[in-house]
């Protein structure tokens, strides 16, 4: 079970280690309790805390079971929000095309300021 797994305290610190210097790294606990599941717990940098969700992580855990062979698609992914994500993986062409799709709410209203409608420069190498 990942209910008694040190997200903040375990997260914070793997989150800033030496080897993920400067910007840092997100951090998740990863549990294969099924080959078609996977249970996740993240801890993600900028929020600096654990998070009930996230995509990113959902996906580089869904790879991880699979190259371990822990797993197979399609999966469910159970996050901290007691939604499941679903992980899927299409052959096409000799490259996989995956997929996440999951539920989607409304968490927060609110207004733009004027600037940020501006669109910025491209990049330099563009």
């Amino acid at each position: 079970s990942l209910a008694g797994a040190p997200v903040v305290e375990l997260g914070r610190a793997l989150r800033l280690a030496p080897d993920f210097a400067p910007a840092g790294t997100n951090v998740d606990f990863v549990r294969f309790p099924a080959p078609g599941a996977v249970e996740i717990r993240t801890y993600e940098r900028g929020v600096e805390d654990e998070t009930l969700s996230c995509g990113t992580g959902a996906l580089a855990a869904a790879a991880v079971a699979m190259a371990l062979g822990k797993a197979r698609a399609p999966l469910a992914i159970h996050t901290q929000s007691g939604l499941a994500l679903r992980v899927e993986v299409r052959e096409a062409a000799g490259a996989g095309r995956w997929s996440l799709g999951g539920d989607a709410r409304i968490v927060a209203a609110g207004d733009l300021l004027p600037a940020a409608e501006l669109s910025p420069a491209p990049p330099a190498w563009s």
